[in-house]
């Protein structure tokens, strides 16, 4: 993040499957999350986030969220991480 900030790049878009963006966030180079939840079964499988646990609840990430309701319960999370 910081090689790419002495680039001159101050945004950009990255997009993955679960590892990748999990360690973005992890190392903490994500401005913000967007996180949709829909209401469909699908059984066990992989998770979508597997990040680095915190030792103590407060300790955890509280980022300010917008959420937009679209539509047959269908839900999307904004959430600022910066």
């Amino acid at each position: 993040a910081r090689a790419l900030r002495q680039l001159g790049v101050a945004r950009g878009w990255r997009e993955g499957g679960a590892a990748m963006i999990s360690q973005a966030i992890d190392a903490g180079i994500v401005d913000r999350l967007h996180l949709m939840v829909s209401p469909v079964l699908i059984g066990s499988g992989q998770p979508g986030l597997e990040l680095e646990p915190v030792r103590r609840l407060a300790d955890a990430r509280r980022p300010a969220v917008e959420v937009t309701l679209l539509g047959e319960g269908e839900v999307l999370f904004d959430c600022d991480l910066s």
